[in-house]
């Protein structure tokens, strides 16, 4: 093949006529080069012969605008005509399976490419996301729960399962992930929700847990889907969000962002370097843009219109 694909294949005569053959036609060495004209040529002397190829049968599966495709059997020396017409023959019979075979390779090709796009989409989500089988397995955790996982504060992955570290919550958590996946005869599937304890004494991971719907194309054998919130997360490009959103100055968007995290204006004014008072001020022209009252609503509003997606990083 090496030497075909550097040199031999662009003088071979049977590529080009395929090239121009109709889908499902099938033909022999003979139909495209005389004997007597295939044994004076380069193609047949330096390159068929010496590979063992002195004859052969050809037919052409797939010629449209995007691909060509087609099988070439060859064997060592000519055969009565009567083998010749006997392999042409069977060859005609095996060229629909082929057609066929292809047609659902492609039909796969497809699918295939709508799980990747699908799975980008959910590697792009803020939220951890973990996809399970019916029987409760994982079939795929996006990014962000892998991080979510490598710190060992709390939940973690590993042989196939999302568990919880503590015992009790781990217990209540497969439970939910059985309940929202398996078809059983006991009665339909259900959503259900907990909360997952830190070691690190951060606010807990709030874990949402809903059936799927089975038989998509994309993921044909998916059950159940979990979605865990890590609310203790530091939303991205929030500040651009509200300055984009609400008309809020660069100021405005940095002391609403620190509102959001509940530790009071003392310390709005001391992560900021600015007073008490300058704060105070700056929340209420929050107020007035965002059309809230309180520090609570501002904060509700806040975590409303984030976007649980990360801005697009290129990765594949």
């Amino acid at each position: 093949m090496d030497s075909y694909n550097a040199y031999y294949g662009r003088m071979d005569p049977f590529a080009s006529a395929i090239e121009q053959m109709p889908a499902g036609n099938v033909f022999r060495y003979g139909d495209i080069v005389a004997p007597a004209e295939q044994r004076r040529s380069e193609f047949f002397c330096d390159w068929a012969v010496p590979n063992n190829i002195g004859d052969g049968v050809f037919a052409s599966l797939v010629r449209d605008e995007d691909r060509i495709a087609w099988l070439g059997i060859g064997w060592r020396s000519r055969l009565a005509p009567a083998a010749d017409d006997e392999k042409a023959r069977l060859m005609r019979l095996l060229v629909p399976h082929l057609q066929q075979a292809l047609r659902v390779q492609s039909s796969m090709g497809a699918v295939a490419s709508q799980q990747r796009g699908t799975l980008r989409s959910l590697n792009r989500m803020a939220h951890g996301l973990v996809l399970f089988a019916e029987n409760g397995a994982m079939l795929f955790a996006n990014r962000a729960m892998e991080r979510i996982a490598s710190t060992e504060d709390g939940l973690a992955l590993g042989a196939g399962l999302l568990y919880a570290m503590r015992r009790d919550e781990n217990a209540a958590l497969q439970h939910l992930i059985n309940r929202a996946a398996a078809r059983t005869a006991s009665g339909p599937r259900k959503s259900g929700s907990l909360t997952v304890t830190r070691p690190s004494a951060r606010r807990p991971f709030v874990v949402h847990v809903v059936p799927t719907e089975t038989g998509a194309e994309e993921f044909p054998t998916v059950g159940a889907m979990a979605v865990i919130v890590d609310v203790e997360r530091q939303p991205r490009d929030l500040a651009s969000m509200l300055r984009n959103i609400y008309g809020l100055t660069r100021t405005e968007s940095t002391v609403a962002c620190e509102v959001m995290r509940g530790e009071g204006l003392q310390s709005v004014a001391d992560t900021m370097s600015i007073t008490l008072s300058t704060v105070r001020i700056h929340l209420q022209r929050i107020f007035e843009k965002t059309h809230t009252h309180r520090q609570a609503e501002l904060a509700r509003l806040l975590l409303t219109v984030e976007a649980a997606v990360q801005p697009y990083e290129g990765f594949p």
